[in-house]
């Protein structure tokens, strides 16, 4: 496993901001975004969160032959699926409402196309509990 460095995090996203061919939006959880509050000096992976579907599947080819090309994990996925995977686990219905967790997205860069937010860390704490419950602990230490 190769451990990354903000700047490696930075490196992809460039790339990408380079291969895309009008503007985009999309986020980063995980340890991918505790790189940018200072909360944490390396991550296994990088989580990319696309906003629309049509994004993901515009450019899901381009994240998987870059993860391949540099030997790095780049997981991705939907924001509709994190907004609903919280919204429906009981334990978060009461806590959260959709434009809070919409409002929960933080701006960090806009390159030439690409414009980079991240997930406020009270949220990512959030994410993976919820991740914890569904997966069978898997990622409690990371949530604590």
């Amino acid at each position: 496993m190769k451990w990354l460095r903000g700047e490696d995090v930075f490196k992809f996203l460039q790339a990408f901001d380079a291969f895309a061919a009008r503007p985009l939006d999309v986020g980063l959880i995980g340890g991918g975004s505790l790189l940018f509050f200072g909360a944490k000096e390396l991550t296994k992976d990088i989580d990319l969160v696309f906003f629309k579907s049509a994004d993901k599947k515009e450019y899901e080819g381009f994240v998987d032959g870059y993860s391949k090309e540099n030997g790095i994990e780049i997981q991705y996925g939907l924001e509709s699926r994190f907004g609903s995977m919280l919204l429906n686990n009981a334990m978060f219905r009461h806590a959260l409402e959709v434009t809070e967790l919409k409002s929960g997205w933080f701006d960090v860069y806009k390159l030439r196309n690409l414009r980079v937010h991240v997930l406020l860390p009270k949220y990512l704490v959030l994410v993976k509990i919820e991740a914890a419950s569904s997966v069978g602990g898997k990622h409690f230490e990371d949530a604590l």
